[in-house]
């Protein structure tokens, strides 16, 4: 009730506005939407952690790249939900072409041993930016699709470096031993599959050394989700 009433006071004073074109509304409009390109095959190369990899669109994309910026580094935190909308688009174009969007839209499997989660944030840089957009981009997809969504599943337990300042290697050096499971939810993972969501996938470093931490604690399977490949 108050975060409605919230949000009508916020809305009647400061309308929100497409960050594209400027139109009043939303944040992102339907028309702009529209104009992202989603693609429509997941990625079929062979991970060392992952069992799969679902990339929503191309980071090379202007305007899906500018709101991510918005989103992460102008905290922005109203943009996850439409980020988290591209990968919905993403798997409802896949027509059951993977075993997890298959899962995700059949009545019968259902998805009751799936666990989502995002990548975590340092305390930190937590602290410092308000929010993780991995997990508000998680708690909207995991909405939308009725799945158990677990925040803190993973912890961020090492400062690192940026990533989009280092080479290869030197990030894979960088997250190396970075992350470890949430002594809370060290069982939970067990034979379960998890479905580990971010927003960006480039090297894949990060998201291999998170699916190599719930591998070691015994998760059946890691699937990844990001909004964008670079």
């Amino acid at each position: 009730m108050w975060k409605n009433l919230k949000e009508t006071i916020l809305d009647a004073f400061w309308p929100k506005r497409c960050v594209n074109c400027n139109k009043l509304g939303q944040c992102l409009c339907a028309d702009c939407f529209s104009l992202i390109d989603i693609l429509r095959e997941p990625s079929y190369e062979k991970f060392r952690h992952l069992d799969g990899l679902h990339a929503a669109t191309a980071y090379n994309d202007k305007m899906v790249k500018s709101i991510i910026h918005l989103c992460k580094y102008n905290r922005l935190k109203e943009l996850a939900p439409h980020l988290a909308d591209l990968i919905i688009a993403h798997f409802k174009l896949l027509d059951n072409q993977t075993l997890l969007s298959s899962r995700l839209f059949s009545e019968n499997q259902g998805c009751s041993d799936l666990i989502v989660c995002g990548v975590p944030m340092h305390r930190k840089k937590l602290k410092n930016r308000d929010f993780n957009q991995s997990e508000e981009i998680v708690r909207h997809f995991s909405e939308e699709f009725g799945l158990f969504f677990v925040p803190g599943l993973l912890l961020k337990t090492k400062t690192t470096r940026p990533q989009a300042e280092l080479t290869k290697e030197e990030r894979m050096e960088n997250v190396l031993n970075a992350f470890e499971i949430n002594p809370l939810f060290k069982q939970l993972v067990k034979d379960k599959e998890v479905l580990l969501i971010d927003d960006v996938f480039t090297t894949g470093a990060t998201m291999e050394e998170c699916a190599k931490i719930l591998k070691q604690n015994r998760a059946s399977r890691v699937w990844g989700a990001v909004v964008a490949r670079g």
